[in-house]
């Protein structure tokens, strides 16, 4: 899944940064996120740049892996004019949260985070 998911990535880096026209957004890859998660976040300055900062909230009974945020820069019209994949860090255990930063290529009037993607931790089986 790890690796699938790393192809996914290096084709939507290309796409967005191919020559000429306007590549299509990327959207989240799993349907139905936000009843799993909740996000909150703002912008903030660190060290003279700009940041996003926030919490990642799971509101499931499962341990979340390899959680990817996509942030959106937004024009004043709500338009998104540069996308970014972040990692959080480490694992989120279920009903939990973490806390989030990403350092942005590019300013704007607005941001947005969305989780792209994440892993849900099964547990061992428990063979008889």
């Amino acid at each position: 899944m790890r690796a699938g998911m790393v192809i996914v990535l290096i084709g939507v880096a290309i796409l967005a940064a191919g020559p000429g026209g306007t590549a299509a957004p990327v959207e989240p890859l799993i349907v139905g996120w936000e009843s799993i998660f909740t996000v909150s976040w703002e912008p903030a300055e660190r060290r003279g740049r700009t940041v996003v900062q926030g919490i990642v909230a799971n509101k499931s009974p499962y341990t979340i892996a390899d959680l990817q945020l996509l942030l959106d820069a937004l024009d004043a019209n709500g338009r998104i004019l540069a996308q970014q994949v972040a990692w959080s860090p480490g694992t989120l255990p279920a009903f939990s949260q973490v806390s989030f930063e990403i350092a942005v290529r590019q300013p704007a009037s607005s941001y947005r985070v969305r989780v792209l993607a994440f892993d849900r931790v099964e547990s061992p089986s428990r063979a008889p």
